[in-house]
């Protein structure tokens, strides 16, 4: 739970260095990392962390590196630029998030996955890098929506299966647009590849693994030196949909097809199959690079045959419905959740577009993202991922509108711990966990429930009272624990007690020594009310004393003993 933000890091061997099990959920933002041979280095189950908006430039091996079974571990928003290795390396390590990164000018990868698996890949810029994104040793992988361009090589899978690539804009790269190399079950759709030398080159691997069933369709293959090349075995060319137009069975875009569309349904129906030499074949090529197939019937911005397959959701891959722009009536169209365009408070982490509560909190995603359920700060967005956006054990719903307060029912800072910024937590004081005085409730809006002078965790956890070092709590929700007319901060501070020092008295006894005058009595008085021998009269009988002992030297003991019994007749009340 380390949050490593705003540092200038540069000329080191390792700029920042978090590993093993005892390290994660650490923030590591706004840095500015340059001349180090590595800059970020997550490496033994360190999970969970999320890396944004650094800048990482002029190194010598890698920008960020997570390795050795680390998961879960989010990195967007980052600019990587100008550096001799690559962008971002992840190894053995599963369930990566990569999104929303600008990668530039690197000698070697983009983005390098090795031995990693379920690792999303979404909207990244790439240009300037030896290959763009290199997969080896993978599965179940999800590469979407990325812009891969002016590289050697577009995108890299090698040993690498059951991945989809979708959405993804390939161009301009000198060498080889997509390469699947002694991979299999890969789908590859969707997706836009033109410029390149060549397009799509499917390998196998001398002496090693063959390149088959793979899928590749709804494609577009054009302005390529060359289109394509399969070597591989029972790859296909096009896959069958309702939804599409043409629907059946439909194929890729090649701009060198030349044959026709004689019954005019979008899909070319002479000089077929066209040939991906040596060994695939498109018996459905579509006529035109803007074909009709690719179709929003309900306009949210996610094409219908992406909803019908899932395959642009995160949340599983769930299908969502084509001619409903918002599947889960949340207020928020589709495409704006599984993109998270909308949530640009929280890092436009995408929200579920089957769930109209994605968290679970009670507040339906458009409430959280535009905050209008916010009573503590109308228009202040909740983190609509996270039932709990400021971890104080209070969920969004009980914060936002004060069901969780048991103290006056009003609503707390859903995005900050401690509303009121007294040590403790908002739960802690909603529901008096944290006063150690009797369990009640005290103000999580008020520094100072009582107004007492002690702050609310000085009573509760007694660290405010300062009487003889017994720190014993006081009542947060009284301005004068024990009555004695003095209020807590008085007696623990000595304020009062002027005459004696400033030494504090005990906030939870009336009569902190003991001598039966109340502590204000004897402050009043001028007596010490920490000294049981010290209080209001004990002078009195002290002058009386005095007095007697005059009489015995001057007049004798017989008028002593005759004024000793005046005075004792007096204090008995007789005549």
């Amino acid at each position: 739970y380390n949050n490593i933000s705003y540092n200038n890091v540069f000329n080191f061997s390792t700029g920042m260095n978090i590993r093993d099990s005892t390290t994660y959920n650490n923030t590591i933002s706004y840095n500015r990392m340059f001349n180090n041979s590595n800059n970020i280095n997550l490496l033994l189950n360190t999970n969970n962390n999320k890396i944004f908006n650094n800048t990482i430039y002029d190194y010598d091996a890698f920008g960020i590196h997570i390795a050795s079974g680390s998961y879960n571990n989010k990195l967007y928003l980052n600019w990587i630029n100008s550096n001799e290795g690559d962008g971002i390396f992840i190894e053995d390590s599963n369930y990566t998030s990569i999104y929303k990164n600008s990668i530039f000018n690197n000698d070697d990868d983009g983005i390098y996955i090795e031995n990693s698996n379920n690792t999303l890949i979404y909207d990244n810029t790439i240009s300037g890098v030896d290959n763009g994104i290199y997969l080896k040793d993978s599965i179940l992988n999800n590469l979407t929506k990325n812009s891969i361009y002016f590289n050697e090589d577009g995108i890299v899978l090698l040993h690498s299966s059951f991945n989809n690539l979708s959405f993804e804009t390939i161009f301009n790269n000198t060498d080889e647009g997509l390469v699947i190399w002694g991979s299999w079950n890969n789908t590859v759709w969707n997706s836009t590849i033109v410029n390149n030398d060549r397009g799509l080159h499917i390998l196998n691997e001398s002496g090693g693994e063959d390149s088959y069933n793979n899928w590749i369709y709804w494609n577009v293959f054009a302005n390529n030196t060359n289109n394509g090349i399969d070597e591989g075995a029972n790859n296909t060319y096009s896959r069958y949909s309702e939804v599409m137009i043409p629907s059946g069975l439909t194929g890729n875009y090649w701009d060198d097809y030349t044959g026709f569309d004689t019954n005019l349904d979008g899909r070319g129906d002479t000089l077929l199959p066209y040939v991906i030499s040596p060994n695939g074949v498109d018996w459905y090529p579509l006529m035109h690079w803007n074909f009709s197939g690719f179709i929003d019937s309900d306009g949210d911005g996610l094409l219908d045959n992406t909803e019908v397959s899932g395959y642009a959701n995160p949340f599983n891959y769930e299908p969502t419905d084509p001619f409903n722009p918002d599947s889960d009536f949340d207020g928020l169209n589709d495409g704006e959740e599984v993109t998270g365009n909308n949530n640009t408070a929280y890092n436009y982490e995408p929200t579920n577009p089957n769930n109209l509560d994605t968290d679970g909190d009670g507040l339906n995603d458009t409430a959280e993202i535009s905050g209008i359920l916010n009573q503590y700060a109308p228009g202040t967005p909740t983190n609509p991922s996270n039932d709990d956006s400021d971890g104080d054990g209070l969920n969004d719903t009980a914060e936002c509108l004060g069901t969780g307060n048991l103290y006056n029912n009003l609503p707390t800072n859903p995005n900050a711990l401690d509303t009121d910024g007294d040590g403790l937590n908002d739960t802690a004081e909603c529901i008096g966990t944290g006063n150690q005085y009797n369990n009640l409730p005290t103000n999580p809006n008020a520094l100072d429930t009582d107004d007492d002078g002690l702050n609310d965790t000085a009573e509760c956890t007694g660290t405010g009272n300062l009487y003889n070092n017994t720190y014993l709590p006081t009542n947060p929700n009284a301005l004068d624990t024990d009555g004695d007319g003095l209020n807590d901060w008085e007696e623990v501070s000595g304020n009062n007690n002027t005459i004696y020092n400033n030494e504090p008295t005990n906030p939870n006894e009336p009569d902190t020594d003991g001598d039966n005058s109340d502590d204000l009595e004897e402050i009043a008085a001028g007596t010490d009310p920490n000294d049981p021998n010290s209080f209001p009269g004990a002078g009195i009988d002290a002058m009386i004393i005095i007095i007697i002992l005059i009489i015995i030297i001057v007049g004798g003991s017989s008028a002593a003993v005759l004024i000793f019994i005046i005075i004792k007749r007096k204090r008995s009340g007789g005549g």
